[in-house]
């Protein structure tokens, strides 16, 4: 079930001469550029619903580029318009990694892109260069694989800060979300552990940069208490305070899910 791997069935092509591959046993259609390059999947998981397919054996591609996908074994055909209009796809299927099931946060700084995913075996952070290519920062989670997902990205005070969620799921417990920091998008350094000594807060959420400080707010994983917001003045370890507690005193706020 590799990207570069396939049991081929039917092939179509359309007018920008991209290649559609059929591969019935891995449920799925790959979709390769004109040079070759693959460049995503339609379906992939093996079912009935919507999305999923159960031995797409034949390919047909229409004038306005829909494909057509004989699903053999669902006994339909269905019809996929890929991509949308004036929208380009500017990257591969999770950074060529399908466990990188969510981009979860995109942030600016030093005149790059950078994105964040939620992946099982610990956050990535990738960053793309002006000439439109990625590489990785970092694929363990910053170095600890139950930071699971990058929530929120956001310059301040010249550095990029990252919030995570952590989720200890071994002992079936948070550890608390983080924040990290780095100057160069490279080196980092964990500034708040433990969802700021509450392991509570699974996750830091969002960022804002207000009012010459810096806001986090949280996810209250256990129901002990709503989402939270922390306001630091400069970042720095032992300078965040916290200025909502408890979601603004109704419980059921339990997340702090954005900011404007």
């Amino acid at each position: 079930s590799d990207f570069g791997r396939l049991l081929p069935m039917s092939v179509a092509v359309d007018r920008e001469g991209h290649v559609f591959v059929a591969d019935p046993d891995n449920a799925r259609v790959q979709v390769f550029g004109p040079d070759g390059a693959y460049q995503t999947t339609i379906g992939g998981a093996w079912g009935p619903a919507p999305g999923q397919m159960r031995g797409p054996v034949g390919l047909a591609v229409d004038q306005l580029g829909n494909v057509l996908i004989a699903d053999r074994d669902n006994q339909r055909i269905l019809k996929v318009a890929p991509g949308v209009p004036s929208w380009t796809q500017v990257n591969v299927n999770g950074f060529a990694d399908r466990d990188n099931g969510i981009v979860l946060s995109l942030g600016r700084f030093g005149g790059l892109l950078y994105a964040g995913t939620d992946n099982r075996n610990g956050a990535q952070l990738w960053r793309m260069n002006s000439a439109g290519a990625w590489s990785s920062v970092t694929t363990n989670g910053f170095g600890d694989r139950s930071n699971g997902g990058i929530n929120t990205l956001v310059e301040f005070n010249t550095q990029l800060y990252a919030g995570t969620w952590n989720w200890n799921t071994a002992a079936n417990a948070s550890n608390g979300g983080q924040v990290l920091r780095s100057p160069d998008g490279v080196t980092w350094q964990r500034v708040v552990p433990n969802g700021f000594g509450d392991p509570t807060n699974g996750e830091v959420f969002r960022f804002v940069v207000f009012g010459n400080g810096l806001y986090a707010s949280t996810w209250s994983y256990t129901g002990a208490h709503g989402g939270e917001i922390w306001r630091s003045a400069s970042g720095n370890t032992g300078d965040w305070s916290r200025v909502v507690a408890n979601g603004f005193g109704d419980a059921g706020n339990f997340v702090i899910g954005s900011f404007a």
